[in-house]
């Protein structure tokens, strides 16, 4: 199976690679012919012969094994993802094209979480982790890379629910030499011991990895998968509507006066949205609810009664108490802490705010 590969500068490859990239841009491959050849000419008695004896010596290029695996960045997901992405790169700095089987295991570090099994998806070079789209189907090793060239591999799995905002999960990609030429993942290279050989030889030529040694023909790095959540922040405030003497021209928190309750909740993430938020407010003790007063205003508001008349439903308000509102089984508090509780449930977008008002009057 071939695929598409970017090609990065030698410069980045010498950042990413260290010393080993002292050979990866080698124009000799694996099996080239190396040609020499030697003339002798000669005269007798002061006239050129024409007989020029000729030597020849060949010899064939042998292959220098050569794997870097790195990690791009870390892997944001969130907690019960089905499938968390971590990309990482694959350079085959050796002088052919390689197969290279692909192994992700946990960290050994220090982590919150663990995850497992993993899959493979190789990146169609924007990026994205788009499985079955831009990125086609699951692999299982990498086929036919060609000398120089990078592939780009999301290491894939599922996230555990239960996980706090920044726990991260360490995550190794090992990718191990294995012979290209043949259907399927090619037979695991091998080192060629003992003397150079008329054929093509292996030599090793790789580093130490995350958790490899160097010079085995394989490579590794390691990166993390990190828990993004949404980031929900509460205000509660309130304020006098009316009272029986002022009526609303500046009202006290009198007995028989009406009080607004402002609920303001945030979801602060650029990122992340979250559902299913509910609200929930136990009617104050010395309090009592005042019927159809519930409402979910689609943004922050001002909590006075200048922003909300008594009764009166706003503009941008959605009367919930038919539908996802729930009204306190009874209409007086008393000295348990009320009739409540008022309960809205509503999803927040990224970087939204949702604002529940109710109101009571003071016993």
């Amino acid at each position: 199976m071939k695929f598409a590969t970017t090609k990065i500068l030698a410069a980045a490859l010498l950042l990413a690679a260290g010393t080993q990239t002292a050979f990866a841009s080698s124009d000799n491959k694996a099996g080239d012919t190396i040609h020499n050849e030697a003339e002798v000419t000669f005269t007798v008695n002061g006239v050129v012969q024409t007989t020029q004896p000729v030597g020849t010596a060949d010899f064939t290029v042998d292959r220098l094994v050569n794997v870097v695996v790195a990690a791009t960045s870390a892997g944001e997901t969130s907690p019960g993802a089905t499938q968390g992405a971590v990309l990482f790169t694959v350079t085959n700095d050796t002088n052919s094209a390689m197969d290279f089987a692909l192994t992700a295991a946990n960290g050994a570090g220090t982590d919150e979480f663990d995850v497992g099994p993993f899959t493979y998806y190789i990146d169609d070079g924007d990026g994205v982790f788009e499985p079955g789209a831009g990125d086609g189907a699951a692999v299982t090793f990498l086929d036919e890379v060609d000398s120089d060239d990078v592939v780009s591999v999301w290491v894939v799995s599922a996230i555990p629910n239960g996980l706090a905002n920044g726990d991260t999960a360490l995550v190794t990609l090992l990718a191990t030499a294995h012979d290209a030429g043949g259907a399927g993942l090619g037979a695991l290279t091998t080192e060629t011991a003992g003397a150079n050989t008329a054929g093509i030889d292996n030599v090793f030529g790789d580093a130490a990895g995350e958790v490899d040694d160097a010079n085995e023909g394989d490579h590794s790095a390691e990166s993390n998968y990190v828990i993004t959540t949404a980031s929900i922040s509460v205000t509660k405030s309130s304020a006098v509507v009316s009272d029986p003497f002022n009526l609303t021209t500046d009202p006290k928190a009198i007995p028989g006066a009406t009080m607004v309750y402002c609920i303001a909740v945030t979801n602060g993430s650029a990122t992340v949205p979250a559902t299913a938020v509910t609200i929930s407010d136990d009617i104050p003790t010395g309090t009592s609810y005042k019927a159809g007063t519930i409402r979910v205003v689609p943004n922050a508001i001002t909590c006075n009664a200048a922003a909300i008349s008594a009764g009166a439903a706003m503009s941008d308000a959605v009367d919930v108490e038919a539908d996802v509102g729930t009204n306190p089984a009874g209409t007086t508090g008393d000295a348990g802490g009320g009739a409540g509780p008022i309960t809205t449930v509503t999803d927040l977008p990224v970087s939204a705010t949702t604002t529940t008002v109710f109101q009571v009057t003071i016993d």
